[in-house]
């Protein structure tokens, strides 16, 4: 049975929908702020650290756009959507003692990179990096004073072991389905993709034993172009992404072409 994966054709297609969302809702009001700012004495009563927060937020809404731009055209890079998260998340904690919006933020940039890891190694040393991130949002409002801090640490607690539990269910949700498709056996028979042939399993063998591509397209006798080109298809078909999700989804999977083990070819 199909592996189904993060990079499936519906599963990036709301990824291009959020994206869409977010570039209409961030241009709108990056640009109302731009207008009120040229037009108007508003921001005049800010004072200098209020005016930087104002500029930092802007150019991080403009980065955001551009990311959401990039997100519709190639939804697979989704990671993107964890980068503008932190980039919110980081800095919200520090001018806002209110945990609710950086907590989320930084829980949905640590989950989009998350999945986008395949060793245990590179899991571990993220998970490291989240907590000293968590760390440092957590104990920040100590600058602004204990009693600032003691209001919100319960409460930042509280939101934390409420988004552990959902990812927690999640995960284990995700794991019962995967049981149900068979996915225990880690065999991917490649046959089962229309377009895909036999020299398509040992340019994947290749990527598992992780060979770069320059490697793999002088052993081929071919450019390197050439090579990504044809790799971006195949990932394509198998609706893993790029080479990175590919190793997410397949690290560990035994590679077969065996078109007599099915019935019919995945499209």
């Amino acid at each position: 049975m199909k592996q189904r994966s993060v990079y499936s054709k519906e599963v990036l297609l709301v990824v291009r929908y959020i994206s869409l969302a977010t570039l209409i809702l961030l241009s709108y009001t990056t640009i109302k702020k731009l207008y009120i700012c040229i037009n108007s004495n508003f921001y005049a009563s800010f004072d200098f650290q209020e005016k930087i927060t104002e500029i930092f937020g802007f150019i991080n809404n403009i980065i955001v756009i551009i990311f959401a731009g990039i997100l519709i055209k190639h939804p697979q890079r989704f990671f993107l959507i964890g980068i503008g998260s932190l980039s919110y998340s980081i800095p919200l904690s520090i001018i806002n003692s209110e945990p609710y919006m950086s907590l989320l933020m930084l829980f949905v940039a640590f989950s989009t990179g998350f999945l986008r890891l395949n060793t245990n190694k590179q899991k571990l040393q993220y998970v490291v990096l989240f907590i000293l991130i968590y760390i440092f949002e957590f104990f920040f409002p100590l600058t602004q004073g204990f009693d600032c801090f003691r209001e919100y640490a319960l409460v930042k607690i509280a939101i934390t072991l409420l988004l552990f539990i959902i990812i927690f269910f999640f995960f284990e949700f995700a794991k019962q389905q995967g049981v149900k498709e068979g996915v225990k056996d880690k065999v991917l028979n490649l046959a089962k993709y229309k377009g895909l042939d036999r020299s398509d399993m040992y340019l994947l063998q290749q990527i598992l034993d992780n060979k770069k591509y320059k490697e793999i397209a002088q052993k081929l006798h071919g450019s390197e172009g050439a090579l990504r080109n044809k790799l971006s298809k195949i990932y394509k078909i198998l609706e893993v992404g790029d080479r990175t999700g590919f190793l997410s989804i397949y690290s560990g999977y035994e590679l077969i072409y065996e078109p007599e083990l099915i019935d019919t070819p995945t499209n």
